[in-house]
């Protein structure tokens, strides 16, 4: 992977609150649509991004497909500095407090 198109894709929020939070666990699109409150539209663009660059892959799971990291130690890093940031997004810490909210979407309950 080009390091220059991997900052490319990490210098948008969206991007980078979409990695963060399945740093913390799979998600389905229908999940982080709500966590995020994007369109699924705008979501899926930027799942698209990250599949193509090889930070995410999706897999089937029943009838949804479930998003999670790819396993790439340079983006593991990477996040992890941005959570250990003392200048950590604040929009994160309230996503991350929603991670769990949306599991019935799924049937989920963990």
């Amino acid at each position: 992977m080009e390091i220059e198109k991997l900052f490319k894709a990490l210098s948008d929020p969206t991007r980078v609150r979409v990695l963060l939070l399945l740093s913390q666990k799979k998600l389905c699109v229908c999940q982080l649509q709500k966590i995020l409150k994007l369109p699924q539209s705008k979501l899926s663009k930027h799942l698209s991004k990250l599949r193509d660059l090889n930070l995410v892959v999706g897999y089937q799971d029943g009838k949804f497909i479930k998003y999670e990291l790819s396993k790439n130690y340079f983006l593991e890093n990477i996040l992890v500095l941005v959570k250990e940031s003392k200048n950590l997004d604040e929009q994160f810490q309230v996503d991350l407090s929603r991670i769990d909210k949306f599991d019935y979407l799924i049937g989920d309950v963990q």
